[in-house]
């Protein structure tokens, strides 16, 4: 009353109150909510309720819109609502709508949604955002604010057409507005349906709905399913107030069909089943069979528009309760506590004499008769739940009693206190049962009907759920913790079952045979198992995981089982194997999002045709060949960016700075079929240096902390309930810039300042080094001036020794008055004396010179003195002499001392030996060898010779050679006595080698 009130108000001083189509629409919204709400059990559908606590902004919804990406679009009187399966955004005036209130929405070929208000004005939604109508001052001018009931457009220029209902004297009078492309203004039009118009000749049919199609036919226009359903070319249906009218071709007539409430749409869904929207519930016809009784749904609800989203699922409006989405229309329901206070719950399920029978969580045993009438066969006067347990063709509770019919009236026969399980004969008069803990063997109940008498009690220590006997010998108890058996003639002796070395442990639930191959094992904890011939088979699902809780087991035949738990049900085709052990060949589940009314399904069976189950809910049933496939993959976008938890990017491929590197993405998918068990979404974030797997999530929020710079690519898809996923993944691109120090420019900017202060060291040590070398070169300079002096020095030395040496010899022949060897000896003397000087102003001299200057120098010491020794030059063949450059004067010492020294004191003849040769192209080496007395001692600087005295000469030989080495590092200069007999004990002398590099020109 408080919206009548409400409606009551808004409209008390309205001209809308002259109108008469606003009248129409007062008039269905005051029968709406002055009819009260009935309900009917037979035929109820599974439905999710969406209403204002769920978001949306009124109750009273008049249109349903499918939008592109499978979302869906409402129209109420407290504004426009879209919903994505997640939640409601609503728009109202403040977002651009002329009106909170819209009726219908129309969507045109620019892809624009049109919304047409309570005022008469319309507005558009484009690019996310709603606008006013431009011609809108002109249809309120045109139309004087009457209501418009559709809209429209033009087939040629898109052009708007705006039909209006009104009644004059009994009759419809349709008014429409059409739209001048050329000056933005309307046109007022009118149509009248009465003998005299040519209109009304083409088919004697009266109606609004008719009418606005012959507009439709005039002037080339569209419009949706509230005006006509097409079921074929030339094959419509139209509707009246109250009636289906089928129009083909030129021909009309009824279809039989005559609502309680008034028609207000009609709508063919994906099926061919045609839906009929009234003010009074919901009629269903299955494809062509119009002239049949329909299906009715929603009694006493005034509906308002029905739509078929993409998934398969049914959305329905209603002025009264929101809206309802309706999953499938083949799982039907049954409520079995419309006369209870407490909600019932349907506990089991069996057939008997035709009839289904239900235990109900409130004490009840109800029973569904041939005319599916749900009446009450028993209640007990405990407040415990009512299980039932079929064996055969008998029923028995888990109370102990006997449920039977006696000429069609239900009888129930007590036969003993609480069971666990059905009784099962051991032979024509015995009979063994569970109860709690214990296994109890009782006596057949007489004719008279009196009940079991317990003759033995077999005490388990477990709480038996089930007792299956297979084969006839062998007993088996399922029980809150295994699987046990035992032999029909050792009932005390009972054994765990074991699986895989391991104990079966888990609560079993069901116990089936599968004829004589073996039998089905439900289990709490272990899922679906299969036994045969002592081994138990485990079956894991397509999806790789179990069910883990299984509540009943039923064979529909030899290829088809049927399970129930906690996870709606699953239909499993099966084929045996060459062993007979079963093959799973399908799996199909079944659940709320398939049109369940829970997931939690407490037992299964078979009745006239149908699956039937017993919920949580109550009774749900459909057909065994229920589809629940859905093909339609969901749509994704990237709805929203957050970085840093402040700034909101929505267009891809931004560039972002170093430190902006914490990003949030937030998606939605469109999906009203969202699968039960595994992750709706899966995203992955790719990388230019690294790619990512997928990451399973039902989340729509993803956040990345601290990435590094480069670019990425981040990806998100959605699945439906079937599996399929989104055929393309949406993508969002970002690039974090690098921190300058990462930046190409920075590295190349420091490379060359890493190179600028390489080349300043490289300056600064090459003006250090050519300091140092100058320096060095001043060094060198003054140290090889002080060589030279030095040399010169030494070479100085070397004449005046020599010439005191060959005065002596002179000396010695004038003594003897041997004028004419002295005469010659002189001679000889002033030329080495000649050259002598010459070559002390020389660094280096040619080869031959040398040995010029030497064989002279020989053969004065052998006038000096005679038959003391002889002397031999030796060179290799090729020798060139004038090739090689030696130092001056550096062999005369040593023979000198082999002169004077080494051959003073022999009694043989001294022999003297120099040699030259070449050595690696690198040296020349010069070798002096005597025969002499030897060497007397070693020394690393110079031997004394035999007589003791240390030679000056020798040691000037020594540091010239050390100062060559100071200049030819690479080829060292070295000068080597040593003595023959080291060599060779039968050889006397000295052997004293000399080289020098072949490039001396220097020193």
């Amino acid at each position: 009353m408080a919206n009548l009130e409400r409606i009551r108000n808004r409209l008390k001083h309205s001209p809308f109150l002259s109108c008469p189509a606003c009248l129409f629409k007062l008039w269905i919204i005051l029968f709406c909510y002055t009819t009260p709400l009935c309900h009917t059990f037979a035929q109820s559908l599974n439905y999710i309720n969406y209403d204002t606590d769920d978001g949306l902004p009124s109750s009273e919804v008049y249109d349903i819109e499918l939008a592109d990406d499978g979302s869906l679009w409402f129209t109420t009187d407290r504004g426009v609502s879209h919903f994505n399966g997640y939640e409601f955004q609503t728009y109202t005036t403040n977002d651009g709508l002329v009106n909170n209130t819209n009726f219908e929405i129309c969507k045109d070929k620019n892809g624009r949604r049109w919304f047409n208000a309570f005022d008469g004005r319309l507005s558009y939604y484009e690019d996310g955002q709603f606008h006013p109508y431009e011609g809108n001052d002109s249809l309120v001018r045109t139309s004087r604010w009457e209501v418009v009931e559709n809209i429209a457009f033009t087939q040629g220029d898109n052009s708007l057409l705006l039909p209006v209902t009104i009644t004059r004297h009994g009759n419809y009078l349709i008014r429409y507005y059409r739209e001048n492309k050329s000056n933005g203004r309307f046109e007022k039009k009118l149509i009248v349906d009465d003998e005299s118009d040519e209109v009304a000749k083409i088919v004697p049919l009266k109606g609004n709905a008719y009418l606005r199609y012959q507009l439709l036919f005039r002037l080339g226009a569209d419009f949706d399913s509230s005006i006509k359903v097409k079921l074929g070319e030339d094959d419509y249906i139209f509707f009246t107030k109250h009636e289906l009218i089928r129009v083909q071709g030129d021909q009309a007539r009824p279809t039989g069909f005559k609502s309680k409430g008034e028609i207000d749409l009609t709508y063919l869904d994906n099926q061919q089943r045609l839906w009929v929207c009234t003010l009074d519930g919901l009629y269903m016809f299955d494809e062509g069979r119009y002239d049949r009784p329909a299906r009715t749904y929603f009694q006493g609800l005034s509906i308002t528009s029905i739509l078929q989203d993409l998934e398969g699922n049914y959305w329905v409006s209603t002025l009264q309760e929101g809206v309802f989405k309706v999953a499938s229309i083949e799982v039907e329901h049954i409520d079995l506590d419309k006369a209870e206070l407490k909600k019932e719950k349907a506990l089991s399920i069996a057939i008997m004499d035709s009839c289904l029978i239900i235990g109900t969580s409130n004490s009840r045993i109800l029973y569904l008769n041939a005319k599916e009438e749900l009446k009450q066969f028993y209640k007990f006067p405990e407040s415990l739940e009512a299980f039932i347990i079929q064996k055969g063709n008998s029923l028995y509770s888990r109370m102990g009693s006997k449920l039977e019919f006696d000429n069609g009236q239900p009888v129930v026969r007590k036969l003993y206190s609480d069971v666990s399980t059905a009784p099962i004969n051991i032979d024509d008069s015995l009979v063994i049962f569970g109860r709690f803990n214990a296994l109890i063997i009782a006596k057949q109940p007489s004719a008279t009907g009196r009940g079991f008498e317990r003759v033995g009690r077999i005490a388990t220590g477990k709480r038996i759920m089930e007792v299956l006997q297979f084969p006839k010998d062998t007993f088996w108890m399922g029980t809150v913790n295994g699987l046990y058996r035992s032999h029909i003639n050792q009932l005390n002796d009972f054994e765990q079952l074991r699986a895989d070395q391991a104990l079966l442990n888990t609560r079993i639930s069901s116990l089936l045979p599968l004829g004589n191959v073996g039998f089905w094992i439900a289990t709490m904890g272990e899922g679906l198992l299969f036994y045969r011939q002592g081994i138990i088979h485990a079956y894991p699902f397509t999806d790789g995981k179990q069910s883990e809780l299984i509540n009943s087991l039923f064979l529909q035949d030899d290829h088809t089982l049927w399970l129930g738990g906690n996870e709606g049900v699953k239909k499993i085709s099966f084929q045996l194997d060459d062993r007979g052990v079963p093959r799973i060949e399908q799996v199909k589940a079944i659940t709320i999002a398939s049109g369940l009314s829970t997931n939690y399904i407490n037992e299964i069976t078979e009745w006239k045709g149908r699956i039937w189950l017993a919920t949580e809910e109550g009774l749900d049933h459909f057909s065994p060949d229920l589809a629940t496939e859905v093909s339609h993959p969901p749509s994704i976008q990237v709805e929203k960016v957050v970085i840093d938890t402040s700034d909101f990017i929505t267009h891809s491929n931004p560039q972002l700075a170093h430190d902006q590197n914490d990003v949030l993405f937030h998606f939605t998918a469109v999906s009203f079929s969202k699968p039960d068990r595994v992750p709706f979404y899966r995203y992955r974030l790719l990388h230019e240096r690294s790619d990512t797997n997928w990451i399973y999530t039902d989340s729509r929020d993803v956040q990345y902390i601290n990435l590094s710079h480069g670019v990425y690519r981040f990806e998100v898809m959605a699945r439906n309930n079937s599996g399929v996923w989104s055929p393309e993944a949406a993508v969002y691109r970002f690039r974090i810039l690098p921190h300058f120090t990462q930046t190409w420019w920075f590295w190349v900017f420091m490379f060359i300042l890493a190179i600028g202060v390489v080349y300043l060291l490289v300056r600064r040590r090459e003006r250090s080094i050519q300091q140092q070398e100058a320096q060095k070169r001043a060094l060198q300079h003054a140290r090889l001036q002080a060589k030279e002096a030095e040399l010169e020095s030494l070479r100085s030395q070397m004449n005046p020794h020599f010439v005191f040496n060959s005065l002596n010899s002179i000396q010695n022949f004038i003594f003897k008055r041997d004028i004419e060897q002295a005469n010659y000896y002189l001679s000889k003397f002033s030329r080495l004396m000649r050259d002598s000087l010459q070559f002390t102003k020389l660094k280096n001299i040619k080869l031959d010179k040398e040995i010029q200057f030497i064989s002279a120098y020989l053969e004065l010491e052998q006038m000096r003195f005679p038959n003391r020794f002889e002397f031999e030059i030796v060179t290799p063949e090729h020798f060139s002499f004038h090739q090689y450059t030696v130092p001056p004067l550096l062999l005369q010492p040593i023979l000198e001392n082999a002169v004077k020294h080494a051959f003073k004191n022999i009694s043989y003849k001294g022999q003297l030996r120099l040699e030259f040769e070449e050595v690696d192209q690198k040296m020349l080496q010069m070798v002096v060898v005597d025969n002499g007395s030897g060497i007397v001692q070693k020394s690393p600087e110079l031997p004394d010779v035999a007589s003791g005295h240390r030679s000056l000469g020798l040691k000037i030989i020594k540091d010239r050679i050390d100062l060559i080495n100071r200049d030819y590092a690479d080829e060292p200069a070295y000068f080597h006595i040593e003595n023959r007999m080291d060599l060779n004990p039968a050889a006397n002398g000295t052997k004293v080698t000399i080289c020098l590099p072949l490039e001396l020109e220097a020193i």
